[in-house]
């Protein structure tokens, strides 16, 4: 295999278990896809591996979902209908051209509770369409903010399929960086260009146009109103000035009737050295 592996042997039946870290990486998301599908209990999933089988050598390389209706509930446990999907699709992956020279190496499934195991029938479902004594059941209970723990089970000698504990446990890291399906460890990111890494901030928008004032057609100007004083004080002054005027005719003929009352006093006063009158102006009297 080109791209980074993980292997695990299996001594006692002299089998040795290679998967691809892209194919691994591909399995523990969409598991966690599947788990965030139902809130606290997740949707379980399955598909085919495909690889290569030298000896006691087994190989993965991709995976394929296997379409499932869950016409029993979140769990991965498959319908009829389910049954004839995963029986075509292992007939189209002999002439998938993507696969290239791959087979089918064994089954892929999640489990959202509980340990890793194996049911009965997940037993039952492996020996009817991967009946080869080679071909290996790869279980991965996946965790939202953990690493998802996995493990395969292969058959014995006698062709029965091992279910108490895995024949080799694996625990799959969270990576710190989403990455695509498809993805290559050993290429690494670009580094950012300056032009891309400061961009020039946006030029600031143009100013709004400021409003004209109004011109009359032709050039000719409005004539300019004459300034109106407040309602009420038209005359004000005038009115002032004609009550003073008034007041001082009143005072004077107020005098003059004055003198005209007390001039024989006056004059009888005078004879005997007594009497003096006075008038004068005090504001508006």
């Amino acid at each position: 295999m080109e791209k980074p592996t993980r292997e695990w042997s299996v001594s006692e039946l002299d089998l040795k278990i290679v998967v691809s870290e892209t194919a691994l990486e591909s399995m523990r998301r969409a598991a966690v896809v599947g788990l965030q599908k139902i809130p606290r209990r997740g949707l379980e999933i399955g598909g085919v591996l495909f690889g290569r089988r030298e000896g006691n050598r087994v190989e993965i390389h991709q995976w394929r979902e296997i379409e499932c209706e869950h016409a029993y509930g979140p769990g991965f446990r498959l319908s009829e209908n389910d049954e004839k999907a995963l029986a075509a699709l292992l007939e189209r992956a002999k002439e998938d051209p993507t696969l290239g020279q791959f087979e089918a190496v064994g089954l892929f499934r999640t489990r959202t509770r509980g340990e890793p195991t194996v049911s009965d029938e997940d037993t039952a479902l492996f020996d009817r369409h991967f009946p080869e004594p080679w071909q290996v059941l790869f279980v991965v209970r996946p965790y939202m903010y953990e690493p998802a723990r996995a493990g395969f089970f292969v058959r014995d000698r006698q062709g029965r399929l091992m279910t108490g504990v895995p024949a080799a446990e694996l625990r799959l890291e969270v990576r710190r960086r989403r990455l695509p399906l498809d993805f290559d460890p050993s290429e690494r990111p670009k580094p950012k260009t300056p032009e891309t890494a400061q961009a020039p901030p946006p030029p600031a928008p143009p100013p709004p146009p400021v409003p004209k004032a109004y011109e009359p057609p032709g050039g000719r100007s409005l004539p300019v109103p004459e300034p109106q004083p407040y309602p009420g004080t038209a005359g004000a002054g005038r009115r002032r000035s004609g009550r003073r005027t008034a007041a001082i005719a009143a005072g004077a003929a107020l005098a003059a009737l004055a003198l005209l009352l007390i001039a024989p006093l006056v004059s009888e006063q005078s004879a005997t050295g007594g009497m003096e009158l006075e008038v004068r102006e005090l504001g508006d009297q």
